[in-house]
């Protein structure tokens, strides 16, 4: 196993944070997040669209400055699953008022196991992207 380097922490660790903090900006813009709501359907396309976007790019960061695409993979996995807990715990307190512990466990969960996945895809496709030789 290849230990961490300083970059891929970093880059999982900044990126994480930035989608959070922007997917937060723009839930609680949104004035109508009923289930019908065309804006909030937007909102989440859009903040899925952005997440994957900086998932792959966080995995380039790694993968570039460590030329090994594995980095990027745990970059990625890094950013997702700080996206998965905070972001998690952000969406409840500003889209939700009042849930019991089994739907914030639930939620939590939820929110880990749709971001994990395709952080760590994302995040190896970009650790491919920034390892490819130089024409």
């Amino acid at each position: 196993m290849i230990p961490l380097r300083r970059t891929t922490v970093l880059a999982g660790i900044v990126l994480g944070l930035t989608i959070v903090v922007v997917d937060t900006v723009m839930l609680a813009m949104t004035r109508d997040f009923s289930r019908e709501s065309r804006e909030a359907g937007l909102t989440l396309c859009f903040n899925l669209l952005l997440s994957n976007i900086f998932y792959t790019l966080s995995g380039y960061i790694a993968g570039a400055s460590a030329l090994n695409r594995k980095q990027g993979l745990a970059a990625g996995l890094l950013a997702a699953i700080i996206v998965g807990l905070l972001g998690g715990i952000t969406t409840i307190f500003v889209t939700r008022e009042n849930e019991t512990a089994g739907q914030i466990v639930l939620s939590l969960l939820y929110h880990l196991l749709s971001n994990v996945p395709i952080g760590a895809a994302f995040g190896f496709v970009g650790g491919n992207i920034g390892t490819r030789p130089q024409q």
